[in-house]
Formats: C-alpha cells, sequence, structure tokens
C-alpha cells in the first residue's frame, strides 16, 4: 500500500530511530511534480492495455515515472489513479457517530478520555469512564458567574477481535460549572485561565476483550464538536489468581477539574475511586499525588503485600509506601505520594502485589515539571 500511493514502508527491523530518520531525510530533500492529463475522460493506448490486464476496467489509469540519465536518482509516485476524484464520504444522520466514525477522531473540540477496568459482576467488568472537555471560558461564562453549556456527548465502544460496534450511549445535557473565583468575565480577575476543563464520568459494562472507545461530543455554546478514541484490554478477572485493577491517579489537595453534574437519564458513574480521576500525566514538585486501586484475586484467606514506588529513568526508587492487605480484606488501597523529592524529569509509577504465591505489577508514565 505504501508503494502504490508513492511512499516505502519501514518493515523487519527493531531500529526505530533509524526508520523515522529515513523518513525525514525522504520528506525534507524531494521535487514535487504534476500534470494534468490532456484526455481526462479516456484511458486509450498502452495503459489502457495495462489496466484491462488489471482488470480494472477504463476508470483505472495505471502511471509510470521515469527520469532519464540519473540512475541515482529515486523516483517515487502513485502507481495509478481513478479520474472523478474520490467518492463522496458517507452521510450519517447522527452527528455524534458522525465525529466517532473517521479514521481519525476531530479536534474542533478539544477532547480527552480516561478510563480503567474494575472488576464487576459475573464476568463482565466494570469500565469508569470520563470525558474531559475543554472550552473557552469568556464564551462559557454567564450573568451568574457560572459557566454554562449544552452537551451532547456519546461513546461507541468496538469490539477490535470482531470489527463492530457493540454498544452506543447519546446523552444531551446541560452543564453548569461554578468556578473557584466568583467573577463576572475573565477580564475582572487576571488569574482567570482562557480556557476551562471539565469532565463528563460515564461507566461501561463489557465482558473480556480489547475495545476501541470513541467519544464524541458537541458544544451548543461553541458550535462545534470533536472525537477522542482509546484502545483498553478488559481482563478476565474470574481467570486470574490475582490481579491490580482500576489503577486511578489524582490529586492529593482535591479535584483540579470540575465533574459536571449530569441528568439522571445519562449512564451512571461508578463510584469506585473516592475521588474523580485526572488525566494529568505531567506535575510539579508541589503536587501531591493521589493513588487509588484494588486488588482481584481468587484467594482472599490470605495476605497480600502491596507496593507503590516512583522510579527514575536509572531505575533507582526515588519514592515508595507499602501497604499490607489483610486476609478477607477487600483489597482497596488508597495512598499519597508527594512529589516534593523528585527533580525535573520522566518517571514511572509503579504498583506491586504479592500473596506469596502470585504476584501482579502495574505502570504508569508521569512527567515532572
Amino acid at each position: 500500500m505504501a508503494e502504490a500511493t508513492g511512499g516505502f514502508a519501514v518493515t523487519d527491523t527493531d531500529d526505530f530511530t533509524s526508520g523515522l530518520h529515513r523518513i525525514i531525510q525522504d520528506l525534507d530533500h524531494y521535487y514535487l511534480l504534476g500534470f494534468y492529463p490532456s484526455d481526462p475522460g479516456r484511458t486509450t493506448g498502452f495503459l489502457a492495455g495495462l489496466a484491462r490486464a488489471a482488470g480494472s476496467g477504463n476508470d483505472y489509469r495505471p502511471l509510470d515515472v521515469k527520469v532519464r540519465d540519473h540512475p541515482d536518482w529515486t523516483v517515487r509516485f502513485r502507481k495509478g489513479y481513478r479520474p472523478g476524484g474520490p467518492p463522496a464520504a458517507p452521510r450519517n444522520k447522527d452527528p455524534l457517530v458522525a465525529l466517532a466514525a473517521g479514521v481519525l477522531p476531530k479536534t474542533d473540540l478539544p477532547l480527552r478520555l480516561y478510563a480503567t477496568v474494575f472488576p464487576g459482576e459475573r464476568r463482565l467488568a466494570t469500565v469508569a469512564a470520563a470525558i474531559e472537555v475543554t472550552a473557552p471560558t469568556k464564551v462559557l461564562l454567564g450573568p451568574d458567574a457560572k459557566l454554562h453549556d449544552e452537551v451532547s456527548y456519546g461513546v461507541l465502544v468496538v469490539d477490535e477481535k470482531k470489527t463492530k460496534v457493540t454498544s452506543r450511549t447519546n446523552v444531551a445535557a446541560r452543564i453548569a460549572l461554578k468556578p473557584r473565583v466568583s467573577v463576572r468575565s475573565p477580564e475582572d480577575d487576571p488569574n482567570m485561565p482562557g480556557l476551562v476543563s471539565y469532565q463528563i464520568p460515564l461507566t461501561l459494562d463489557l465482558p473480556p476483550g480489547k475495545y476501541q472507545l470513541r467519544a464524541s461530543a458537541t458544544s451548543t455554546k461553541l458550535a462545534r464538536g470533536g472525537s477522542v478514541y482509546l484502545t483498553i484490554e478488559v481482563p478476565d478477572f474470574a481467570k486470574e489468581a490475582l490481579t491490580i485493577a482500576g489503577v486511578t491517579l489524582g490529586y492529593g489537595d482535591g479535584d483540579h477539574v470540575p465533574a459536571a453534574d449530569l441528568p439522571k437519564q445519562a449512564p451512571r458513574r461508578d463510584a469506585r475511586a473516592p475521588f474523580a480521576p485526572s488525566l494529568d500525566r505531567e506535575f510539579t514538585p508541589a503536587d501531591t499525588l493521589r493513588l487509588y486501586f484494588e486488588l482481584a484475586r481468587k484467594n482472599t484467606a490470605t495476605a497480600v503485600r502491596t507496593k507503590i514506588e516512583i522510579l527514575d529513568a536509572q531505575d533507582d526508587v526515588r519514592a515508595w509506601v507499602d501497604r499490607q492487605i489483610p486476609t478477607n480484606d477487600r483489597g482497596r488501597v488508597d495512598v499519597k505520594l508527594p512529589l516534593s523529592t523528585l527533580t525535573r524529569g520522566a518517571y514511572r509509577l509503579r504498583v506491586t502485589a504479592d500473596d506469596n504465591a502470585n504476584t501482579a505489577a502495574r505502570e504508569l508514565g508521569i512527567v515532572v515539571k
């Protein structure tokens, strides 16, 4: 496919850096040639014979490009084309589905998506998710010093193995948020941010498998919409002897992004975590992280030792917390980790569990600025 469309493929190598370097060099050194067909309606002569031999009919035109006297030059080009331009994109009556139907997400309305998986009832798992919307403060700010908007949002759950949509959620909601500082407009307070973010929480029940969540939202105040995609894997908790589930990260001093109050018909929010999740992964030494997770285990008759560590790029442990989970305990851990001892750089937040017979581990990446 790459060669047929005028590119090349980097294959059979683990040297990712060299592959990227080759792509950059190729894009930095080239001449672009184009032409207008003298007969845009027909394919004739030798090329028509090639098209018929390929079984493409007269609507496909093969191309061949050569540069005389320069065997050292590399020529990349499309191997053919069809006249008349690309086919029209299929229309979808549901604007939320249309936003989430493309190969790439739409970015007109900035969105972020978070999801973590908890053990559920029977073989189903509980996926606690949150859509984070970012919008200009002055557009949402009303005369009551609150931020208002009418938002429609939805989530398509795509089963990657079956390559089909397994569930769909569509909700319309009125959003009313109260800023921490009560002002009439951003101009009244220089500390009032130009952008405001808020979360829309929701919960999904899914069987084990690999899924792509495609969330989309439209804002009435902004008259625009966007979408965001996230791939998640739902394990079969019933088959695992010991599993760390529902790893949720937040701030120790409280929520930094407000959660919207939603209508009763909206999908429920699973309040397993004692705080709203943060989608941030960049922090400062002044921050204190709050971490929550649960243990899923077949045998609750044994105690489990859990450890939360922060490791630097050299795998040195810079901070840690131990928690002992007694027998017959539900295995819910909620800890705080100050970042005051960390310098600027990238770190791994590692959670491990050990019951002397089984071990489990999960990791998250964070950056301290």
